[in-house]
């Protein structure tokens, strides 16, 4: 598997140059790193990197509601078993 390219620039860079980087993203598949006094604040990804983000984000909060609602029936079922009603 390919390296994958990427570039860092900073914001003032960025503003001045964005259809030149907007165009590396689009035909190499790259992602530019966006810097303010040297520290990484953003990134300029391909579209089906955002997705792919966005894909993960949203099967991690149904996992988290999975967990939870399981962990509430055994909660309920302990409660249950020991006599307490609700």
């Amino acid at each position: 598997m390919p390296i994958p390219k990427f570039e860092q620039v900073t914001a003032t860079v960025l503003r001045a140059r964005m259809s030149e980087h907007l165009r590396f993203v689009r035909e190499t598949g790259g992602q530019v790193y966006i810097t303010n006094h040297r520290r990484r604040i953003a990134a300029l990804v391909p579209i089906w990197q955002a997705d792919c983000m966005c894909d993960v984000e949203a099967w991690t909060v149904k996992e988290f509601r999975r967990r939870q609602d399981e962990t509430m029936r055994a909660w309920r079922a302990l409660r249950s078993n020991a006599g307490y009603v609700d």
